[in-house]
């Protein structure tokens, strides 16, 4: 306890979470009236109650107080404003589509402060039973950022979606998540691949793990077949216009990759650099028979007149040849496995029961050697 007049700093045990409450007058009954923040420990409420004093012996608390807008017309106008530049287009869109579709029309006419926890669980719950639990958590998720912007800008004390849970797979749902190829299998693909338009995409999906937009926004300039080396410097997503704006069909963009981290240059090990180059051959030839059709945009995977290809293009082309060759289908994000543990294992795997002869375990070895086929290179052909 403080001084007189002077606040207090607590810890509200509902919402486990330090707080800080200052006086700031008087209420028509006569008794003190207080305002309240949270904080994110006892040295931050401390900070906020400071913060606060000074707000108040300069009169700035007792300005007008500030209109709370409605969870749509702030969530739009996050969504148009701030959002585009902190969060990826596809992304940005992807949350706008959602909140129109589930959550306006059960929340967007409430103020901001109005909503609880309690109700945004229940609504969660209740679309569970409608929606697959991935969809619930994205929406849960496209909340979540609203509700934080909000409450930078102080027209909330908390953030209602904290103290809702995520929801979990059930036994028996029905998932889209495959299990990726096995070793045989992804052997089996690159082998099948090979002379079709498919070939040089398979081999980088298999051999890197690279994303689908990473593969597609590779141009020659990322590509050195001398030094053999590949850099990953973009992505190509397609944003899809009818989800959040009506009479806009989408386009397709470069941006950055998914993370900083993910541009990166790796090492083209024998199977790839072979792939690269019979590309590169089919892609002269394509380029001779379009003529003056042919639009040159230099990147390495193109429509039959030279512009990039969309995603879901490719994805079409992806499953058809799958369906050709008779291999099993799998995502075109799950073609190659993302967890490093994984590749070793099935590394492992190659040791233990093929004749595997030079096989290296340095850090530098060739991008092969890192893919879910680790070590590939060495195998024998």
């Amino acid at each position: 306890m403080g001084p007189h007049g002077e606040g207090t700093v607590g810890f509200d045990k509902a919402k486990n979470r330090y707080y800080a409450r200052i006086p700031i007058g008087r209420l028509p009954s006569g008794k003190t009236k207080y305002l309240k923040r949270y904080g994110t420990s006892r040295a931050d409420a401390q900070r906020i109650r400071r913060v606060l004093l000074n707000q108040r012996d300069s009169g700035e608390l007792n300005r007008e107080p500030v209109q709370i807008p409605s969870f749509q017309s702030f969530a739009m106008n996050h969504l148009d404003g701030e959002a585009r530049n902190e969060i990826r287009e596809v992304t940005r869109r992807g949350y706008q589509y959602l909140l129109v579709t589930y959550v306006f029309p059960e929340f967007g006419a409430k103020k901001l402060d109005e909503l609880n926890s309690q109700e945004i669980s229940a609504f969660l719950v209740s679309l569970r039973t409608k929606v697959s639990a991935s969809q619930t958590n994205h929406v849960r998720a496209a909340m979540s950022r609203i509700f934080q912007s909000a409450l930078s800008h102080q027209l909330i004390s908390d953030n209602p979606i904290r103290r809702t849970k995520r929801m979990r797979q059930k036994e028996g749902d029905r998932t889209l998540t495959q299990p990726p190829w096995t070793l045989l299998e992804s052997k089996h693909a690159l082998e099948v691949a090979v002379g079709t338009e498919m070939d040089l995409f398979i081999h980088i999906a298999v051999l890197t793990g690279a994303r689908l937009g990473e593969i597609l926004g590779l141009q020659w300039g990322d590509i050195d077949l001398e030094e053999r080396t590949l850099t990953i410097r973009r992505t190509l997503v397609e944003v899809r216009g009818p989800r959040g704006e009506p009479g806009v069909k989408g386009s397709a963009m470069l941006g950055p990759p998914k993370t900083p981290k993910s541009i990166r240059t790796l090492t083209l090990g024998q199977h790839l650099h072979d792939s690269f180059l019979r590309h590169r051959e089919a892609q002269e030839a394509r380029r001779t028979a379009s003529g003056d059709n042919w639009e040159e945009t230099n990147f390495v995977f193109t429509t039959s007149t030279g512009f990039p290809v969309w995603p879901s293009n490719w994805s079409a082309r992806y499953r058809r040849f799958l369906r050709t060759a008779g291999l099993r289908h799998v995502n075109v994000h799950a073609v190659a496995p993302l967890d490093v543990s994984e590749r070793w294992d099935l590394a492992r795997q190659v040791v233990a029961k093929l004749p595997v002869p030079a096989i290296a375990v340095s850090n530098h070895a060739p991008l092969e050697c890192w893919g879910p086929l680790a070590r590939r290179c060495s195998l024998p052909a």
